[in-house]
Formats: structure tokens, C-alpha cells, sequence
């Protein structure tokens, strides 16, 4: 409630001291929330891929460590190593590639549209 009310007031004393002024700062808040409703989806299904991947890998890993005696008998050590590595770096790529656009998000909202595009209006 805090923050609503802070934002309209805010928002208000820009609109009635400085109507043009105003009106350049709340012009990026659509373009600002339509970015954020994109991240948000994208974000909420990597996270969802990114658990798929992990468990999918401590499946490999489960399976493995459940069969440790089979696993030794056949000497299979380095191809149940090889199939977690393969599920895991699944998993770590996906990672990498949520800090990527989380990153780029932020660039692009934080810095660029907020900093940059209202100011340059000012």
C-alpha cells in the first residue's frame, strides 16, 4: 500500500509540476511493462526447463548410485559418469543462458530505457 501510494503521489506532483515532463517520464512505463510481461514468460518456462534438467540428472545419478554393485561388475563407472555429464551440462547451459538474457533484461530496462530514454527526453 506504502508503494502505491508513494508512486501517486510521485506521479501526481510530476503531472501538475511539469506537465511535459511528466508526460515523457510515464510515456516508457507501457513499453517498460510489456518488456517485463515477455521476461516473466520466458523466465517461467526456463525455470521450468531448467528443473526438468536437474532432475533428469539426479535421475541418472539415482539410478547409478542404486546400482552401484551392477555398475561396478561391468565396469561402467565412466559411461554412467558420461551420461550425468551429459545431463547435467543440459542443466548448466540453460543456466548460463538465464543469465544471459537476465542480463540483457536488465541492460535494456534498467539501464538503457530508464536512464537513457527519459533522460534524453528531459
Amino acid at each position: 500500500i506504502e508503494s502505491v501510494v508513494r508512486i501517486t503521489g510521485i506521479t501526481i506532483y510530476m503531472l501538475i509540476r511539469c506537465p511535459i515532463l511528466g508526460g515523457s517520464a510515464l510515456s516508457i512505463v507501457p513499453l517498460v511493462a510489456i518488456i517485463n510481461k515477455l521476461y516473466a514468460t520466458w523466465l517461467q518456462q526456463n525455470a521450468k526447463q531448467v528443473q526438468d534438467a536437474l532432475a533428469a540428472a539426479n535421475s541418472v545419478s539415482q539410478e547409478a548410485l542404486a546400482c552401484i554393485r551392477t555398475v561396478i561388475a561391468f565396469a561402467a563407472e565412466e559411461t554412467e559418469q558420461t551420461k550425468y555429464d551429459q545431463k547435467i551440462d543440459i542443466q548448466y547451459r540453460l543456466n548460463i543462458r538465464q543469465l544471459f538474457i537476465t542480463g540483457v533484461y536488465f541492460m535494456l530496462v534498467s539501464t538503457f530505457m530508464i536512464n537513457t530514454c527519459v533522460q534524453a527526453a528531459l
